[in-house]
């Protein structure tokens, strides 16, 4: 299943990473460009037990994308994935 998470806070990028970890193919969208950017680079702002290992493991296998909103309209279905930067 495809799911888009508007949003990549404490709600959408636990929510975004825990359906990506079931299976799905989840795009994590956000206005905040300094977040993206973070998340990116692997620099989780929360802290919630074992996201970070999450949301590495699923974007690394392509099971979870990060973008900011302007490349996901721009887009709307990403050919390529964005992961984050090693």
């Amino acid at each position: 299943m495809r799911i888009t998470v508007f949003g990549s806070g404490y709600v959408g990028l636990v929510t975004g990473a825990c359906f990506a970890n079931a299976g799905n193919h989840v795009v994590c969208v956000d206005v905040d460009e300094t977040k993206i950017e973070r998340l990116k680079k692997g620099d989780i702002p929360i802290f919630e037990p074992g996201l970070e290992e999450i949301v590495k493991k699923n974007t690394q296998a392509w099971c979870c994308q990060i973008c900011r909103q302007e490349e996901w309209t721009s887009q709307q279905t990403l050919s390529q994935p964005l992961i984050m930067e090693k």
